[in-house]
């Protein structure tokens, strides 16, 4: 044995050839010491590009959460412009559609009831106008009613003038 060489040989199983091979041991050590070069490189590239992927993927799902984020804001101040446009053909882009609904509606549900509250003010007022109008309609006759009362209790009016007085109250 000379082991500046490596020998192999491999038969084949149904005898229809064989391989056989002859390295030289500065082949392999060439190899090995290439390897243990380039394994370091190609770790740290497979690294470089597993994070930067990381980073751009998460980029691409908390982009439309931000943006929906702001909306949100926008909408707690009831921004009649507030809508979120996300198109991520996703849960996200469902949740935005889901959101724009609920604003929607509650827009609509606070407008009926600026229109409602509208409605009792003048409800109220008519309200008002009715007891006033109620009230002196009343006291018109009231006053005429105490005046000819007042005037039945003199005691020197003529028996004429108190029966007629008598009459119209």
């Amino acid at each position: 044995g000379n082991t500046d060489f490596f020998y192999a040989e491999r038969i084949f199983p149904d005898q229809n050839g064989y391989v056989k091979t002859t390295v030289s041991r500065e082949q392999i050590e060439d190899a090995v010491s290439t390897v243990i070069i380039i394994l370091p490189v190609t770790a740290f590239v497979c690294t470089l590009v597993s994070v930067l992927f990381a980073l751009w993927y998460s980029h691409m799902i908390t982009k439309p959460i931000k943006q929906i984020s702001s909306v949100t804001k926008q909408m707690q101040e009831l921004s009649s412009g507030a809508y979120c446009e996300v198109h991520t053909h996703d849960e996200i882009e469902t949740l935005a559609d889901n959101i724009n609904s609920m604003y929607d509606s509650l827009l609509k549900t606070i407008h009926d009831l600026e229109l409602e509250i509208h409605k009792v003010e003048e409800m109220e007022v008519q309200k008002t106008n009715l007891l006033r109008s109620a009230s002196h309609e009343l006291k018109t006759p009231l006053a005429v009613i105490q005046n000819y009362a007042a005037m039945l209790q003199q005691a020197n009016l003529p028996e004429e003038q108190r029966a007629e007085y008598a009459k119209t109250i």
